[in-house]
């Protein structure tokens, strides 16, 4: 018997050693490429959305500051000082151009529209056209008034201006206003920041906030150089408003 185990060992011997190496190899494969079978699980983190706010105004205005050649734009405009209505009658002439004792008044409207941050504004003006001597004469004759409220008319009391409202200032003497430029530009002498300034927009406006600033141009009776040198004289001014988003955590 122990005759017949030891032939078959002598026969198989080399052929059992290469199974086995090769069984052993095969199985090291295996475990090298990852194939056995080993508990899993996994799990996702869904909904991660970010939605960046809005900062869309809208500019109206209740009325018209355009007094030209052929009288008053709108009817917020009057001559409440002036010498030419009939005796014994309250009728303003505003059918014919503009001449001292004239004023015009109308509201900027700054509505936040769809915006939905807080943010910062300024409010700008521009002068843009002007026709020469007589229209820098007519420049530095005209007052602006400014006053932060939402009624706005032709009585309104601009009396008083707490910053930052303004009472009777001269375009061309008190604002600087004495060259012509265009808008979206800087320019010391065709440019004036009503509110705010060119550092940072300093007055800050909350999502569904409306601002309104009652404007009044007015060219008054008695105002120091009113005479011949304004005939004819004709500008152009242009508000801007800017926005700009209110960084986080400033006050």
């Amino acid at each position: 018997m122990s005759s017949l185990v030891t032939s078959l060992a002598r026969l198989a011997g080399w052929r059992v050693i290469a199974v086995l190496v090769l069984t052993v190899g095969v199985l090291g494969m295996q475990s090298g490429h990852g194939t056995l079978a080993y508990f899993t699980d996994s799990k996702t983190s869904s909904s991660n959305v970010f939605t960046a706010g809005k900062l869309n105004l809208s500019l109206t205005s209740s009325g018209s500051w355009t007094w030209s050649s052929s009288g008053a734009g709108g009817g917020l405009c009057t001559n409440p000082g002036t010498i030419q209505p009939p005796v014994g009658s309250a009728a303003a002439i505003t059918s014919q151009p503009f001449t001292p004792g004239s004023e015009c008044v109308a509201a900027l409207v700054i509505d936040p529209s769809t915006t939905d941050i807080n943010y910062y504004h300024r409010v700008r003006i521009y002068r843009t056209v002007t026709n020469g001597a007589t229209g820098n004469a007519l420049n530095d004759q005209i007052l602006l008034s400014m006053k932060t409220t939402s009624t706005c008319n032709l009585t309104t009391d601009f009396s008083s201006p707490v910053a930052p409202d303004i009472l009777d200032k001269s375009i061309g003497i008190d604002l600087g206003l004495t060259s012509t430029g265009t808008v979206g530009t800087d320019g010391a002498t065709f440019e004036y920041n009503l509110v705010g300034n060119d550092a940072v927009t300093t007055v800050p406006l909350a999502p569904g906030v409306t601002q309104t600033y009652c404007l009044r141009f007015s060219w008054p009776l008695g105002a120091a150089g009113v005479g011949n040198t304004a005939q004819a004289g004709s500008d152009t001014y242009v508000f801007e408003v800017m926005a700009a988003q209110q960084a986080n955590r400033q006050p």
